[in-house]
């Protein structure tokens, strides 16, 4: 009884969440030419220094190779703590739990979400961090080559 009670619970779940056709991961997602792309760095309230970091590199990283972006809007960056009822809907939207490094390629009001993983291996290295995550929105900005 308990193993249909299962069954049942994980069908609703997968009716109810948001597919997953619109979220990929990994550096083999290339997205088409976005009109906006939004950068979102998500995490739990306490923080470790590991988290801690990729904030402060991902942030450094939009501000300084993106700045006229910024301004226009064409690109966005924000810090979202996933243990705040406040940010609920974000987080249920990008699927995100603990430390983790999103874009939205956002086309004709159509998102596109995908997760960094492959700026991880490089934490503690801001120049190969910088270097994924700069390619990531640059790509997303002028589109496929």
């Amino acid at each position: 009884m308990v193993a249909v009670g299962a069954v049942i619970l994980f069908a609703l779940a997968g009716l109810l969440w948001p597919s997953a056709s619109g979220q990929t991961g990994g550096a083999s997602a290339q997205p088409t030419k976005a009109d906006r792309i939004d950068v979102v760095y998500f995490h739990r309230t306490e923080r470790c220094e590991s988290c801690l970091w990729t904030s402060q590199a991902a942030s450094w990283t939009i501000s300084t190779y993106f700045p006229t972006e910024l301004a226009q809007g064409r690109v966005t960056y924000q810090e979202v703590d996933v243990q705040k009822r406040d940010n609920a809907v974000l987080v249920y939207r990008y699927r995100a739990s603990g430390s983790s490094l999103y874009l939205n390629y956002v086309k004709d009001g159509k998102d596109r979400i995908v997760q960094a993983y492959d700026t991880y291996p490089y934490i503690g290295n801001l120049e190969r961090f910088s270097e994924r995550l700069r390619a990531k929105v640059t790509a997303g900005l002028e589109g496929p080559r």
